[in-house]
């Protein structure tokens, strides 16, 4: 057999396939290129429905044939030859299948969407539901893996994207119909991956996340059965599968390109569905859980391939079984944090107590950090020399990049309460608005505030500082506010800054006085809002508060506007500069921190 090289390139991996000429005569068309290197997306599919942008990120259509009706053999090699890689991509030959290679699989979980079309209407799309359901089925059965299709229709039709050029989002396959796609003339159906993620911890392996299909409308009027083998074939296609034309058990596959004779995944593609799904993390159960070092961890890690396993709880009520364990001893008694922040999918996690799977006892658990987040984020008082076992597990089955840190237990450490108003000026209107921590009508300018924080929210006595979203509405003319604690000598830097009619917010850190109170000077009358979301304990503190000091002001020196050059010198810093500010030694903060939380002002 003679190999043939082609050295391309392309932009995403394109399998046509069952291509025919006037009434039906199949022959084979299959264009191939490679999937696109694509950054950690936060974009998960089980999170994405019709309003996640689909359009193609450089503006033009992402999927590139390999050269242009070229049918591409199952022996040839293709080299994507970029600065960033140099790995080669072959199609792996096994038992009855021909797979991509080069990468380490695919994610094994998807949501596949229908889309809106251009040249079909949605009940012709919709029509197409019952083939994609079968199909993910047969396709959940061969692998273990999770395919779910998702209800509805993906409408892009507002969106200005052409359905065929639209790319799905990472965890999504995505169904369109059709008259034109990247595959050769005379082409049925198209699919192929579209994107990759690495494993952060082995730059060599990469995971298809994605894919689409494309689906000619003439299929629309064939038989029941030849269009079930096309969305079978074609979702082979997304998830990896390439041709494989030799018959094998003396039957040929669905993955044959041109014979539409198999009815359902045959035993060759099961051997390749099987290969390409992901073998699962290392700490997949609970028997061989990572252990995390006792002063605190940050382990990253990929989590496709995960599952559940006899016994084991369901973790915040998510039922999907996609969970890998973590173990931790604490090195002493206190409030710890365990977090799942940074990681690119839906996350559920939960800490237990137990030494078995089946007898663990619930310590805290978290689905969603808060209503805009998809992390999640636990603490809870452990004791010293007590091992907890902590889950993470994927919202719908879900799985990607996982970040889990554990933070040790320190005294006085930052503690998150649900967000609670501790400040309102406004009046009361009986519906909407309950003023609160004050009263009178809206504070005049140079007026003091006295808010009271401890005793509010779940804030306790002893707390000295305290975590406050500030936030000015209606104010009558330019200003700015400051807080500080009350009976200390107002800082001259501002926590915010405002212009007439503005309504603007700010999360400032507000030390308290001693009967836990906080202060808020404003300079033009405006109303005033605060809401309570975290504290600092009195023993130990980690943040330690400090009058606000003005650090850097990168504006000329005007006596008459108040304005001093501070941290810099010279003109209005430059597109693509970097600013260098000196933090320790100024403003009280001391040699040896380690961070700082600032006011940053872009004006």
């Amino acid at each position: 057999m003679i190999r043939r090289f082609l050295v391309v390139l392309v932009t995403a991996l394109i399998v046509s396939v069952l291509t025919f000429d006037g009434a039906g005569a199949q022959g084979s068309g299959d264009d191939t290129a490679l999937p696109t290197p694509v950054a950690e997306d936060l974009l998960e599919a089980s999170k994405a429905p019709a309003s996640a942008d689909r359009s193609p990120s450089d503006g033009s259509s992402p999927w590139v044939v390999a050269d242009g009706d070229l049918v591409l053999p199952a022996d040839l090699v293709v080299e994507r030859p970029t600065t960033e890689w140099s790995d080669f991509v072959q199609p792996f030959t096994g038992a009855g299948f021909e797979a991509v290679d080069g990468f380490a699989g695919n994610r094994g979980m998807y949501w596949i969407r229908l889309a809106t079309s251009q040249v079909v209407s949605n009940a012709q799309v919709e029509s197409l539901r019952t083939y994609a359901e079968i199909s993910a089925q047969r396709l959940a059965q061969a692998t273990g893996g999770t395919y779910r299709v998702a209800s509805g229709i993906v409408d892009l039709s507002d969106t200005g994207v052409d359905p065929a050029t639209a790319e799905p989002v990472q965890g999504e396959i995505l169904i369109v119909v059709s008259n034109t796609s990247p595959c050769a003339a005379g082409w049925i159906g198209c699919g192929g991956p579209q994107s990759s993620i690495t494993d952060p911890n082995n730059e060599n392996d990469r995971y298809l996340t994605s894919g689409k299909v494309w689906i000619h409308p003439s299929v629309l009027t064939r038989s029941f059965d030849d269009q079930l083998h096309v969305m079978q074939h074609e979702l082979g296609h997304a998830v990896g599968l390439m041709h494989f034309d030799d018959p094998f058990e003396t039957q040929l596959q669905m993955m044959h390109s041109s014979s539409l004779e198999a009815p359902a995944y045959r035993n060759g593609d099961v051997n390749g569905l099987t290969y390409l799904h992901p073998a699962g993390p290392q700490n997949n159960a609970f028997a061989s859980a990572t252990t995390l070092a006792a002063a605190g961890e940050t382990v990253t890690q990929i989590t496709f391939g995960a599952d559940t396993e006899t016994g084991e709880p369901n973790h915040d009520g998510t039922t999907s079984g996609s969970s890998v364990w973590f173990s931790w001893t604490a090195p002493k008694s206190g409030e710890a944090q365990f977090t799942t922040f940074f990681s690119n999918y839906d996350t559920a996690l939960a800490v237990y107590t137990g030494s078995t799977v089946g007898g663990l006892t619930l310590v805290g658990s978290n689905d969603d950090y808060d209503s805009t987040s998809l992390f999640s984020l636990v603490d809870v008082a452990v004791t010293a020399g007590t091992t907890y076992h902590i889950a993470v597990d994927g919202v719908f089955g879900d799985a990607g990049v996982l970040v889990m840190s554990v933070l040790e237990p320190k005294e006085g450490q930052m503690t998150p309460v649900a967000p609670v108003r501790v400040l309102e000026t406004r009046p009361s209107n009986g519906s909407t608005i309950t003023q609160t921590g004050y009263t009178g009508a809206k504070p005049g300018a140079g007026q003091e505030i006295v808010v009271q924080v401890t005793g509010n929210g779940g804030v306790p006595a002893g707390a000295t500082a305290a975590v406050l979203n500030v936030t000015v509405t209606q104010p009558d003319a330019n200003g700015f506010l400051v807080v500080y604690a009350c009976g200390q000598t107002r800082p001259t830097a501002a926590n915010l800054n405002w212009t007439a009619g503005q309504t603007i917010p700010n999360l400032v850190i507000a030390p308290l006085d001693a009967q836990g109170r906080t202060c808020i000077y404003v300079l033009s009358s405006t109303h005033v809002i605060a809401d309570v979301s975290g504290y600092y304990a009195r023993e130990g503190e980690q943040l330690n508060t400090t009058p606000p000091s003005r650090l850097l002001e990168t504006r000329a020196t005007n006596v008459g506007l108040g304005i001093t050059q501070t941290g810099y010198t010279g003109a209005k810093p430059g597109a693509g500069q970097e600013i260098v500010v000196q933090v320790t030694g100024n403003g009280g903060v001391p040699a040896g921190a380690t961070a700082a939380v600032l006011n940053v002002t872009v004006t």
